[in-house]
């Protein structure tokens, strides 16, 4: 008959707490239940043979194995020619130990525990101590998904990552041109082109970086999308706002750039009253000079300025008089006695019109009035 010990206290603690009898051993012993029934309800389960007790004290840590992931293992993006690793360590709760790890390469479904060999022209992978895949120069073929799993009896655990080749493409979609009012919000939007890692995105107006207003980026499209999006928002623009405006993405692990389309923002002026705030006047010059008349106007939107000789209009088809600064100025480039004459300007927009006093035009030494002149 096959020896006999004695449970410790604590055995005997768990088994008394359950009944009946038959209940007390099976709950105490799940993994070894027909035998220990039939054991308890002859001896009791105070007392359990040798070779029963040394299967349960082999058999229990496994068990009781929980696994989990102290480091887990993370997509990777590196540059081919360089360096790269991919860390995993896991970790028994039940045992308190780490456990070794399994590194094998998956492709198209296919899980293969072949990894790059070391032995491979530029180094291929190798396994460090601490469980880590280490590639000394990553290559294009060495690319794809690899699977880092643990194992403990009938307890085991795996995560599948990928390992991708940075880069980034051309920019997306391009901020387009705007015109709005003093006042008002802008929204300019850029999208990244396919980037890996994710591209940052910043904003450049007539060259210069941008600091004003409020900047959010984002992963555009959600799911396998590599793209960023960016916005830029303007609020309660002014007229220094106005400008021309670059997107610009980056890859901060190649140190590569791409710009955008650029895209003009228009910034109008609130409107305002329709003003002549210097109309022209009189003034007598000399024979073969130049003269100039005045006629500054304020207003948004901008007014249009003509002028009128002796109640006529003028054209700016004449060789001897010049327009200047949106119709303000009016210049004579070389006076004669066809000049003389009686002149005023006229401001309108497409709400209202204004009209100056006139101003007279002579040559010096003619004494004669206008009307009386041949």
């Amino acid at each position: 008959m096959p020896s006999e010990i004695e449970l410790p206290e604590y055995y005997k603690y768990y088994a008394a707490t359950y009944a009946p009898e038959t209940q007390r051993c099976s709950r105490l012993f799940p993994w070894m239940r027909p035998p220990m029934e039939l054991h308890c309800k002859m001896h009791g389960p105070a007392h359990v043979p040798l070779w029963v007790l040394s299967g349960l004290l082999y058999l229990w840590p496994l068990v009781r194995s929980q696994l989990v992931f102290s480091t887990k293992p993370q997509h990777a993006v590196g540059l081919l020619g360089a360096p790269l690793t991919l860390d995993c360590v896991v970790y028994d709760l039940g045992q308190q130990r780490a456990l070794l790890v399994l590194w094998e390469k998956s492709d198209g479904g296919a899980t293969s525990a072949l990894v790059p060999a070391a032995s491979e022209p530029g180094g291929g992978a190798v396994q460090l101590l601490n469980g880590s895949l280490f590639f000394p120069l990553l290559r294009e073929s060495y690319l794809g998904n690899y699977v880092c799993s643990a194992a403990a009896g009938a307890h085991g655990i795996n995560a599948t990552v990928r390992v991708e080749m940075a880069g980034l493409g051309r920019v997306f979609y391009s901020p387009r041109n705007q015109t709005v009012r003093e006042g008002e919000a802008v929204f300019l939007q850029c999208v990244s082109g396919e980037s890996s890692p994710a591209a940052f995105i910043s904003w450049l107006k007539d060259g210069e970086l941008v600091k004003r207003g409020k900047q959010i980026q984002g992963q555009y499209g959600g799911g396998h999308q590599k793209k960023t999006s960016g916005t830029l928002h303007l609020p309660n623009v002014t007229g220094d706002d106005g400008g021309v405006y670059d997107c610009v993405t980056s890859n901060p692990l190649l140190n590569v750039t791409r710009c955008s389309v650029a895209a003009t923002l228009t910034v109008l002026g609130a409107p305002t009253g329709l003003q002549i705030t210097q109309g022209p006047t009189s003034i007598t010059v000399a024979k073969g000079t130049e003269a100039v008349m005045r006629c500054i106007v304020k207003g948004y939107p901008v007014p249009m300025v003509q002028w009128f000789k002796d109640d006529g209009l003028l054209t700016n088809h004449t060789a001897s008089l010049r327009w200047q600064d949106n119709g303000q100025l009016l210049t004579f480039r070389n006076v004669s006695e066809e000049d003389e004459a009686s002149y005023h300007c006229e401001a309108s927009t497409q709400q209202e019109a204004l009209r100056s006093q006139p101003a007279l035009l002579l040559l010096a030494g003619n004494t004669l009035p206008l009307d009386q002149r041949a």
